[in-house]
Parts: C-alpha cells; structure tokens; sequence
C-alpha cells in the first residue's frame, strides 16, 4: 500500500517571468495580481484573466 503525501497539491502562488510581481490566491480561492503577461482579478465570484495594459510615456504635447 503507498503513503499518501502530505504535501498541498495546489500551489498559491504564480510567478512571474521576471520574479518581480506574483499572483496571490486570497482568503475567497480568487487568484490576483499579475504573473507574466496577464493580470488575474476576481469579478462577481468569478476568476477574470486580462491581458496586461501597455506602459505609455508622457510626451511633452500631453
């Protein structure tokens, strides 16, 4: 018979591509924050995926 592992399957946890900015899941289960290119946010009970809005810089004109 095999031990089962007492180990958590799910992880809390998403890293980023750069290590700089993770996803949280909170006290609900909804995952938030950012990991990568996409920005995770909770709606409604529900789990959004977005893509992540580009950076523009302020020109003199504006």
């Amino acid at each position: 018979m095999t031990k089962k592992s007492s180990r958590l399957l799910c992880r809390t946890t998403l890293p980023s591509k750069t290590n700089k900015v993770m996803a949280k899941v909170d006290k609900k289960g909804i995952v938030r924050g950012t990991a990568g290119s996409v920005v995770y946010r909770g709606y409604r009970e529900m789990n959004i995926i977005q893509g992540k809005p580009r950076k523009f810089e302020q020109t003199s004109a504006s």
